[in-house]
């Protein structure tokens, strides 16, 4: 995603300059290349023809024309998007551009027999001026060439009118894009948001439950819940957070609990692979899987509970797999409140962020509930905005 925000970001600079002074070198380059490519193309028929500066100032002229017509054009299609709708618009804006393009190649002849003189410009010239310069009444028949010349000289048009609906296109896709990004930052502030009351809130319980059973201890809990509660409060603002500092939050979580609950549970927190400063997680994303393990495993009963935390580096992979022991007995009610917001926030998350690059997968037993997360570690996961 990120590479295509730097594609479209250069076609709209390119396409979409953002001064006046750089809109018109635009449109200035872009005609003269038009013109140019046309007088190339005679350049091998009409070369010693060419040479001659009235000739080659005939030319430009009549490839020349099709610039007031193309502008009036576009102004004429922007008066009509405003009254007329589709398909009518079309036919008028042809209509239109039949009838300018003709008056334009006639006062274009005008121009060639009063100033620069039929006589010294090419045959073809001398055909068309003829056709145009009289009157309709006297063409004998003609008329209908001059219609069907008139439609196929529009065909030099379609250059600029294709540039400009790609123009459009693109503006199009880019406000989609905008708006796209807006929304995912909307939902993710929605997500944190949920996230992060539970998630003091648990932290809290577990300084609560310490400081009344282990009073000597509560000095370093309080510590490492200062540390926790500052991570959910000013850390958790970032798209993307360093691995390192996300694990390390994670080992700061599991040293809490693992305080308040070392009777009845038996917690592994293994570490697998060289983690590299450039390697980045969403924010919370690890720290959430390992909470919802806790909460729905040693909180959730009395009995002995085992958690298996293992984080692996396999190349620019980072897999991440959480398994918890289940409770003997849960009640219906209680095992779809194990579902909760975090797991289906992690796939909306997901899904937003890296499309199909990614895994979420959840395994349950009877004994045990294991989610497995894969996600791609490289510099392309900054913000998207």
């Amino acid at each position: 995603m990120q590479t295509f925000t730097e594609e479209l970001y250069t076609f709209r600079k390119i396409l979409f300059p953002a001064t006046t002074g750089q809109r018109v070198l635009v449109h200035m380059t872009f005609w003269s290349f038009f013109v140019g490519f046309h007088l190339l193309i005679f350049l091998p028929a009409h070369d010693e023809k060419l040479k001659n500066p009235a000739v080659l100032w005939a030319y430009i002229l009549y490839y020349g024309r099709c610039i007031p017509v193309y502008y009036l054009m576009v102004l004429f299609f922007r008066f009509l998007r405003k009254r007329i709708k589709s398909p009518w618009r079309v036919l008028l804006l042809v209509i239109f551009g039949l009838v300018l393009y003709h008056l334009v190649t006639v006062v274009l002849y005008q121009y060639y027999q009063h100033y620069v003189g039929m006589e010294r410009l090419p045959d073809g010239f001398h055909k068309m001026g003829r056709l145009y310069l009289e009157p309709f009444g006297s063409r004998q028949g003609r008329d209908w060439t001059v219609f069907i010349y008139d439609i196929s000289e529009l065909q030099l048009l379609i250059l600029p009118f294709s540039v400009k609906m790609m123009k459009h296109s693109i503006h199009l896709v880019s406000e989609q894009f905008v708006l796209q990004q807006q929304r995912l930052q909307s939902e993710l502030k929605y997500m944190r948001s949920q996230l992060t009351p539970h998630f003091i809130f648990n932290i809290l319980n577990a300084v609560s439950v310490e400081i009344k059973y282990s009073p000597k201890k509560a000095a370093d809990v309080l510590f490492k819940a200062a540390d926790m509660i500052r991570f959910s409060i000013y850390d958790i603002e970032k798209e993307f957070i360093s691995l390192e500092k996300e694990l390390h939050y994670v080992e700061q979580y599991v040293e809490l609990e693992s305080m308040r609950t070392s009777q009845r549970s038996e917690i592994c927190f293994i570490k697998k692979g060289q983690i590299s400063a450039t390697h980045q997680v969403p924010t919370l994303f690890l720290v959430t899987l390992v909470e919802n393990a806790f909460k729905h495993s040693v909180h959730a009963t009395h009995e002995r509970s085992q958690i298996s935390i293992i984080t692996q580096i396999k190349g620019r992979w980072l897999i991440f797999e959480v398994t918890n022991s289940k409770p003997s007995q849960v009640t219906e009610k209680k095992s779809e409140e194990q579902k909760g917001i975090g797991l289906s926030n992690l796939r909306k998350t997901l899904a937003l962020k890296f499309g199909k690059d990614q895994l979420l997968d959840i395994t349950e037993s009877d004994k045990s509930f294991s989610v497995l997360l894969r996600l791609p570690l490289s510099s392309r996961n900054a913000p998207l905005i």
